[in-house]
């Protein structure tokens, strides 16, 4: 019997990884991995290592150890190896391996039969939304936070010193990649600490104290970032939203959002449903005290409790909600995997296999296309130089069929793109969205600050077509955009040329700029500044 659940075990982990290898050939196989914030990564990584020129001029560092700065030191490290197309491939493949590999390792140490099983959720998961959104900092914080979940939450109390410093670096290590990350794991300790005082006998403050002595560290740097660094405002999704995000998983499992897209995820929908109902109908022994799996069933419910009553989104951003059901999936798998039968979970893994395969398979077409249009966007590099300033705009948005060579509502491949270009030609790229946060380390100074010099005030740059002016960002500045790069200017139609922001963008252009360069498929358009000539 031994032998046999030893050869099942292996055999379910071959396929896994087998499953995993293949999506992961699949998905990276194009010169550039379609994502929205990736691009933007590796920018702001090249302004860290290289920062001189235009790039000192427009940015400044901050090596505080703020949340995302792991993920941005794995980019500057690589890019002293390899292009930024590569590294960009690199780190979301390291990302996407690393949440999978570790939600399996979690969900096999809770449950070694059925949590192997449950663990093919994952896959669908890791290749979902946030990888396409260029979200590899939070996947590597997820990854973070399985493996301290797998590692230490049913570790004895009074462990030597090399196991605590072992788990409070790992701690401090998901901080450094994603503030949920290490917000998931203060909700673990919450429910374990809470647990362990509802045992008898009961614990000493001694022991509790040495529990969350581990959490010191990471803490105190979550505490200075929070008060030096204030991440702005927050807002909060509908309910009805948020139980529609739940149902069907949109913004968790989907990439560009297509109708086939949406079709190939109704089998992870089913199997995220049956978990549900399978913890619901258990809740009552899996959240007993003595049950080995309370802590992490209090943690799922933890989890959703937050969902539901926390911020949707912070500084502007964020996707707080679809994070946190990333992390209570996962969590109610491990939660259940004790209590599911052999048939539903071999169902169960039969299923998220067939969504993770399906949804690699329809996804080629977009892949191929949006590859297209980043290489296209990629020519313009050529006219621009090491010292530029430059500034690149979208005239239009992924979800207009003729902006580019295909449709995206779920992400915006294009958007962030020219990161692309600051990489390869160290430029000063004004189009950083990341320099606007207090949670990256490359920043705008306050006296160059794109988004609030560019445009009015509550407008964005990121807008399409974006409300910016030229002249009036180099007159707060002092700063001189050499180099505008816009998609679609060529491409528009009669009627969107007539929108006053593109008058008046293109009334600039034609005073102080001349056009240089057009792309191959005419998507592509670069001016240069002209210099003006100064008489002695």
């Amino acid at each position: 019997m031994t032998s046999h659940r030893t050869r099942v075990a292996s055999g379910e982990s071959q396929i896994f990884y087998g499953v995993l290898l293949v999506a992961l050939a699949a998905t990276f196989s194009r010169h550039h991995f379609v994502s929205w914030d990736g691009p933007a990564h590796v920018a702001s990584a090249t302004g860290l290592t290289r920062y001189r020129g235009a790039v000192s001029e427009v940015f400044v560092r901050d090596f505080f150890p703020v949340p995302n700065l792991a993920a941005h030191a794995l980019n500057s490290a690589l890019l002293t190896v390899w292009p930024a197309p590569v590294v960009d491939r690199i780190v979301a493949a390291t990302s996407v391996t690393a949440f999978a590999s570790s939600a399996r390792f979690f969900l096999v140490r809770s449950s070694p039969q059925s949590g192997s099983r449950l663990s093919f959720i994952a896959l669908a998961l890791a290749f979902g939304w946030f990888v396409h959104g260029g979200q590899y900092s939070f996947l590597l914080g997820a990854a973070c936070s399985f493996l301290h979940a797998a590692l230490f939450c049913h570790r004895r109390p009074n462990r030597g010193r090399k196991a605590l410093a072992a788990e409070s670096s790992l701690i401090v290590l998901a901080y450094c990649c994603h503030l949920v990350a290490f917000g998931v794991i203060v909700v673990m300790k919450t429910m374990e600490t809470i647990n362990q005082l509802t045992r008898t006998p009961r614990p000493t403050m001694l022991t509790v104290a040495r529990r969350w002595a581990v959490v010191a560290p990471a803490a105190m740097l979550a505490v200075a970032y929070l008060t030096q660094r204030s991440p702005g405002g927050a807002t909060r999704d509908p309910l009805r939203k948020l139980a529609i995000d739940a149902a069907t998983l949109r913004n968790v499992a989907t990439a560009f959002s297509t109708r086939r897209e949406i079709l190939a995820i109704a089998p992870l929908v089913l199997c995220v449903g049956g978990l549900a109902l399978i913890g619901i109908r258990h809740l009552g022994s899996l959240a007993r005290p003595n049950n080995r799996a309370s802590t992490i069933t209090w943690t799922a419910l933890g989890l959703a409790v937050l969902y539901w009553a926390a911020p949707s989104n912070v500084a502007g951003g964020g996707f707080l909600s679809s994070r946190l059901l990333v992390m209570l999936i996962v969590f109610t798998s491990a939660a259940v995997a004790t209590t599911g039968s052999p048939i539903v979970t071999s169902t169960i893994a039969a299923l998220s296999v067939a969504s993770i395969v399906t949804l690699t398979v329809i996804r080629q077409d977009e892949y191929a296309a949006f590859d297209r249009d980043v290489a296209e966007l990629l020519e313009t590099a050529a006219w621009v130089d090491s010292d530029d300033v430059v500034l690149t705009l979208m005239l239009c948005a992924e979800s207009s069929p003729s902006c580019t060579s295909t449709t995206a509502t779920a992400i915006r491949p294009l958007a962030h793109a020219s990161g692309l270009i600051a990489a390869q030609t160290y430029a000063a790229d004004l189009s950083l969205y990341e320099a606007h946060f207090p949670y990256f380390p490359l920043r705008f100074d306050k006296q160059t600050s794109a988004n609030e010099l560019l445009t009015e005030p509550a407008a964005d740059i990121y807008e399409t077509p974006p409300p910016v002016s030229l002249l009036q960002y180099e007159q707060r500045s002092d700063v001189e955009i050499d180099v505008v790069v816009l998609w679609g200017a060529e491409t528009m139609t009669p009627s969107d040329r007539s929108n006053d922001r593109v008058e008046a963008l293109f009334n600039e252009l034609d005073a102080g700029y001349r056009k240089v360069f057009v792309s191959s498929n005419n998507h592509a358009t670069v001016f240069h500044r002209i210099a003006t000539s100064t008489t002695p």
